[in-house]
């Protein structure tokens, strides 16, 4: 039934004792005369219950014997006394679990109250047990897992959760677990509460949540709440589902970028106007991403960075930014050292990135937490850089680099396209070498103008001397400089009005739309007073003149070219002569 130690200072006390207990049939495993013995005992044999004598031989007596067994192990005692002595039942207080019996004990007393505190015992080892279990359970459950009380306060937080949430285990107790949890999420928390109060109490509740961690990282959880039987208490376990939202996020990211690449390829290939063109796509860019903002900034010769396309929050940032892409401090940038460097240069905090420090306190303003420089590179070398702000932090990873760089890539064929599309429009009417209209060109502006309106209507035709020989001798590259050189000095002898077209090799024409013959000679003095001005050895600008005029409708136009035509052949003879005398004797003498 039970291992009996009997403490007990008498002899003849032990002997009864002993006597009573086996014919109740316990098992008497020893009785011992001091609490040093008693003590000693239970180290060695840990007995079921201890029959406690106050009164001990040795140092010790039987309430402080009782204490430092208590303090070893759990044994049950019973205290036994012939005295009855209010101070010493309030010593014996002090020792907690303990039943108190007064001399001389009859063996129905006795045996009740054995069986009394064995039984309490054993059900307070099976508690123990189940508690055990418990926190094991608890502890190594492998998600984390909160105890909460009706006011939502935590009484128990294990392990997963304190590595889950960053704080400290005395940080969490005591705070209400909603202190954790997104305050958009709280909502869902809130409609539980209501649910349970209207209806059944014992329903699972589950929820994906968002909890901010110490460090302030959002950490994903779904979470289940379950209210405890007959009580007001709830558990929440929290299943980490962290790096999954994170790769769906990024998944999702990666998609919304996909989409916004395919529609923007859409629009780079449909829109004739180029600046159109960059503005849709970063209002494309902008609306499918969730950017703060993106512009798109064109490298200019002086070194300098234009916005020429901005969508987002915060056009102000970019109408105040100074960005060069030169060797300066404005420079060190992620826009800067993209275009310069042709590469794309991410900044992953802008409260750390030490060469962001120009523009750092502006975009933590605006909450730009990252960002990218893309260079848009085209043919002809870089046209500018594509720039995209984030609210997150190192929000872009390889794929988005990756997919942001095939996007500038794209801008830059089609802004290629675009030059090209011009360019081939710009050479239906312009002769490629002067910059000047071309004969095509002259023909449908003179079919145009040939009206009344335009009477007088004067025609200047000009021949450059000694282009051959300027080829003959100093190469193609110096004839073509003296046709460059001739047509800038037309350009700037003539009006914005006249139209000034190359109208073969050597020949230049000019059509003066309401001019007469007088007006007409003074623009060919002013012709050739820059052609002196401008000439240098060893290649004179030279260049033979004449001109008619149409008064009349009736005069043909045809004829007036011939006219012009004849008159400046009649002055060729002698300036070409000249000129190639000073081409002969500069080349000659050296």
């Amino acid at each position: 039934m039970g291992n009996v130690l009997i403490a007990e200072d008498s002899t003849l006390c032990q002997s009864e004792l002993k006597l009573v207990l086996e014919e109740l049939g316990y098992n008497v495993m020893e009785q011992v005369t001091s609490g040093e013995e008693a003590i000693e005992f239970c180290k060695q044999k840990q007995p079921d219950i201890i029959l406690m004598d106050i009164v001990l031989k040795g140092k010790l007596d039987g309430i402080e014997t009782a204490k430092k067994i208590k303090q070893l192990l759990d044994i049950p005692i019973i205290y036994l006394t012939g005295y009855d002595n209010k101070d010493l039942l309030d010593r014996v207080d002090l020792t907690q679990e303990f039943l108190y019996l007064t001399k001389p004990v009859s063996k129905l007393e006795l045996r009740n109250n054995i069986e009394i505190l064995l039984s309490k015992n054993k059900l307070k080892k099976k508690l123990e047990q189940r508690e055990k279990l418990f926190r094991e359970i608890f502890e190594t459950a492998g998600t984390a897992i909160l105890i909460i009380k009706a006011d939502d306060t935590i009484e128990m937080a294990n392990k997963e959760f304190i590595l889950f949430s960053g704080y400290t285990e005395k940080e969490v107790k005591k705070r209400k677990w909603t202190e954790f949890v997104y305050k958009e999420d709280l909502q869902w928390l809130m409609n539980s509460n209501q649910r349970q109060k209207a209806g059944n109490k014992d329903m699972l509740e589950e929820y994906e949540l968002r909890f901010v961690s110490k460090e302030g990282k959002t950490r994903y959880a779904k979470a289940k709440v379950k209210t405890m039987p007959y009580c007001q208490k709830r558990v929440i376990s929290l299943l980490d589902i962290t790096d999954l939202k994170l790769k769906q996020e990024a998944i999702s990211d990666i998609n919304s970028l996909l989409d916004s690449i395919n529609r923007i390829s859409a629009v780079l290939y449909r829109e004739v106007d180029l600046n159109y063109m960059l503005q849709r796509v970063v209002e494309i860019l902008h609306a499918t991403n969730n950017y703060k903002l993106v512009w798109i900034g064109k490298a200019k010769e002086d070194k300098t960075v234009e916005s020429v396309a901005c969508c987002g929050e915060g056009k102000d940032y970019v109408e105040n930014l100074v960005v060069t892409w030169d060797d300066s401090e404005t420079a060190q940038g992620p826009t800067g050292r993209a275009i310069r460097e042709k590469r794309p240069v991410v900044n992953k905090n802008t409260a750390k990135n030490r060469d962001f420090y120009l523009w750092k306190d502006a975009a933590l303003k605006k909450g730009y937490n990252s960002s990218i420089a893309v260079p848009i590179i085209c043919s002809d070398g870089v046209f500018g850089a594509l720039n995209v702000y984030s609210a997150n932090k190192d929000d872009f990873d390889s794929k988005k680099i990756l997919l942001l760089e095939r996007l500038a890539k794209e801008i830059g064929f089609v802004i290629d396209k675009h030059k090209a599309e011009k360019e081939r429009e710009y050479l239906k009417h312009h002769d490629r070498l002067t910059g000047l209209y071309n004969r095509s060109y002259f023909e449908d502006a003179l079919e145009r103008l040939d009206t009344e309106r335009q009477l007088p209507l004067s025609i200047i035709i000009g021949d450059v001397n000694a282009l051959k020989l300027t080829n003959d001798i100093f190469g193609h590259q110096a004839g073509d400089k003296l046709l460059r050189e001739v047509a800038k000095t037309l350009k700037e002898s003539c009006r914005q009005e006249d139209i000034i077209a190359r109208w073969g090799g050597d020949e230049f024409i000019i059509l003066l739309p309401q001019t007469n013959a007088g007006n007409s000679q003074k623009i060919i003095n002013r012709i050739r007073q820059k052609c002196k001005e401008r000439s240098s050895t060893p290649v004179p600008i030279s260049i033979a003149l004449g001109s008619a005029t149409k008064k009349d409708m009736k005069e043909d136009i045809q004829g007036i070219i011939k006219r012009a035509d004849d008159m400046m052949y009649n002055n060729k003879t002698n300036q070409s002569r000249n000129s190639k005398k000073h081409l002969l004797n500069y080349y000659i003498g050296n």
